[in-house]
């Protein structure tokens, strides 16, 4: 009987370990062509939609997420009355191509179903930073 499991001991671990391995890791692109601009009584705001490819609600993603508004927020929050950054996580319906082709498929589906991260700045301070699973916000 030992023996048998003498050989499904190094199976199990080249299991956990190849598909520790082969898991596909997160990406973030932005979808420029679903930005917005308004400009309201002189104030210029701006809205940016990027997408999380491969998206797992891991340390991974939160991290590339904190380098992605570091980087906007060098030159972005202080440019801008109002500057928001919304991560969705790409799916079947939410992807660039589709969203490019029928915008309104972001308020009528990708807020209620892919929609993660809000964040929103006023006058280059970060006022509101929210966190959504199925439509609903989680985390304030």
């Amino acid at each position: 009987m030992k023996t048998k499991f003498k050989y499904l001991i190094p199976i199990i671990v080249f299991s956990i370990v190849f598909n520790f391995c082969t898991q596909k890791k997160s990406s973030i692109l932005e979808v420029e062509a679903l930005r917005t601009i308004d400009t309201t009584d002189g104030r210029i705001s701006r809205f940016d939609i990027f997408l999380v490819r491969d998206y797992d609600s891991d340390e991974n993603v939160k991290h590339q997420i904190d380098a992605i508004i570091q980087e906007h927020n060098k030159d972005k929050t202080d440019t801008f009355y109002q500057y928001d950054m919304t991560f969705y996580k790409e799916s079947d319906i939410t992807t660039p191509s589709k969203l490019i082709e029928n915008p309104k498929l972001l308020y009528r589906y990708s807020q209620d179903h892919d929609l993660i991260y809000n964040f929103s700045w006023m006058k280059g301070k970060l006022v509101s930073k929210m966190k959504f699973e199925n439509g609903k916000a989680v985390d304030y």
